[in-house]
């Protein structure tokens, strides 16, 4: 077991986290580009099982073209959503995006939809938006890749893999510790030091013997409790997306357990 226990921070700091991917890298022979590439790819498939992964994988392909130059991050004054695109006001220009495709959602609970589903989730208002423009037989299309409005937060797989700094997997499981701030239905989010944690903790779960749901333990973790999750997975963002969603890393996958250490409540996943 990778014991991150120390400190979050340094599992964020990822002084332990480049020494398992090196240890990978060794392990499987290819190079660091390709490798941050794959994992991202199964990192994204494991925290949302979707049976669309061809579409997701094309995503990830096309990264390749996704320059820093052409990342533009935007105070905007949505207009109007439709099926299709998203119109904004940008200091008294009115643009327009495409937004169809794939979403994963932060806001009540984590999830993943397409963009007909995601759009329920924005409304007309303030906005930061962040787009991209790209070139396709010499006509431009200008494309909505991210978009955080209040508490709630849409992401394209692209960006995602875009923004990642490392991803860290163990076979066994690893330790991390941190406060909870923060409650949803499926997730919760953790901080020490400053630095903050998704973690994902939906599913069916084993409390003393006996199988429960996280909605029948959940009013037992309370914000400012103290746990240590035992994972298999997390997913580090680089600064610039924790300055912008408010996330340094997702921790997912579970053969072990959470820990709540001031109420002392244990669950194990089945």
């Amino acid at each position: 077991m990778h014991n991150l226990d120390n400190s979050f921070t340094t599992s964020l700091n990822l002084n332990i986290g480049e020494k398992c991917a090196v240890k990978l890298l060794k392990i499987g022979k290819i190079d660091a580009k390709k490798f941050t590439v794959i994992m991202v790819i199964i990192a994204f498939l494991i925290l949302l099982p979707i049976s669309l992964s061809a579409g997701i994988v094309s995503s990830a392909n096309a990264t390749q073209t996704l320059k820093t130059e052409s990342i533009e991050k935007i105070q905007a004054t949505i207009i109007s959503v439709d099926n299709y695109t998203i119109i904004v006001d940008v200091n008294g220009e009115i643009r327009e995006f495409f937004a169809r495709g794939r979403w994963l959602i932060i806001a009540n609970e984590i999830t993943k939809a397409f963009w007909i589903k995601a759009k329920e989730y924005v409304r007309e208002g303030e906005a930061l938006i962040i787009t991209t423009s790209i070139i396709k037989e010499k006509e431009t299309l200008n494309v909505l890749l991210g978009l955080k409005q209040d508490n709630t937060i849409l992401i394209r797989p692209i960006l995602l893999k875009y923004y990642v700094k490392r991803y860290m997997h163990t076979r066994t499981y690893m330790s991390v510790k941190g406060q909870i701030i923060d409650k949803k239905e499926n997730y919760s989010l953790i901080e020490k030091e400053g630095f903050k944690g998704l973690v994902a903790v939906g599913g069916t779960w084993l409390k003393s013997e006996e199988e429960v749901t996280w909605d029948d333990v959940a009013e037992e973790f309370k914000i400012g409790d103290t746990v240590r999750v035992f994972c298999h997975n997390i997913l580090i963002m680089n600064d610039e997306f924790a300055e912008i969603f408010g996330i340094n890393s997702f921790i997912w996958g579970y053969s072990g357990a959470i820990a709540d250490l001031t109420s002392g409540i244990v669950i194990s996943k089945i």
